[in-house]
């Protein structure tokens, strides 16, 4: 059966989800929380990720698994509140970018659709029309990505204490893509080799004093 991974705090989402699950279709597991969601992604592989931007440092938690080497080619869809629209526009530039992002509110259809689409071979009937806002391949990446924080930090609107949080979510992801493109780079400087010390020049011998001329004896 499919496996499925969701991480949000709105009941919508779960009884929209519950009813997939009741039909046998889907054996789905629910996170509150990011770090949790990660840890047991780890080990089991689900086929398809749900990860909301209102699960606590949530742009982060989907930094770290699109990064994983064991989870990182599984599909991973962030859900999102409208009010958010211009955070996840920068989000979407990332090289740690999700598969998709759809905005709420996501009903019971919008999830099978979701399933169809990622994987297709687990479903084979027909779904309703698709909702995504899906990625190109050829997306465009950040020449600077700090400079995403930047941006959302000025743009943010709605909440603040919100926006806040989400904009300090993807600066930090945006400095370890800046570092991970700085490190791969800079190659490390080979060690200069120390220098060898002169030897210590050896002292002249000291002279040796001539010796004495005798005195002529003198004539009889």
């Amino acid at each position: 059966m499919l496996q499925l991974f969701v991480a949000d705090n709105d009941i919508n989402i779960a009884d929209s989800i519950q009813a997939l699950t009741d039909a046998g279709r889907v054996q789905v597991t629910h996170f509150s929380a990011g770090d949790k969601l990660f840890s047991v992604a780890q080990s089991e592989q689900p086929a398809l990720i749900l990860l909301s931007t209102e699960v606590p440092k949530g742009l982060f938690w989907c930094g770290k698994l699109r990064k994983s080497s064991q989870v990182g080619h599984v599909p991973l869809v962030m859900l999102y509140e409208p009010v958010h629209e211009s955070t996840i526009q920068q989000h979407q530039r990332l090289a740690v970018r999700a598969t998709a992002y759809v905005p709420k509110p996501i009903d019971p259809d919008g999830v099978y659709d979701l399933l169809k689409r990622y994987v297709p071979d687990t479903l084979s009937e027909e779904g309703p029309a698709s909702n995504v806002e899906s990625l190109a391949d050829d997306a465009v990446e950040l020449s600077n990505p700090t400079q995403v924080g930047t941006d959302v930090l000025e743009t943010v609107l709605g909440d603040e204490s919100v926006e806040a949080s989400i904009a300090s979510e993807v600066v930090e992801i945006s400095s370890l893509a800046a570092f991970d493109d700085e490190l791969s780079m800079t190659e490390p400087e080979a060690a200069a080799e120390p220098e060898v010390e002169a030897e210590p020049e050896v002292a002249a011998e000291p002279e040796v004093a001539a010796e004495p001329e005798v005195a002529a004896e003198p004539e009889v």
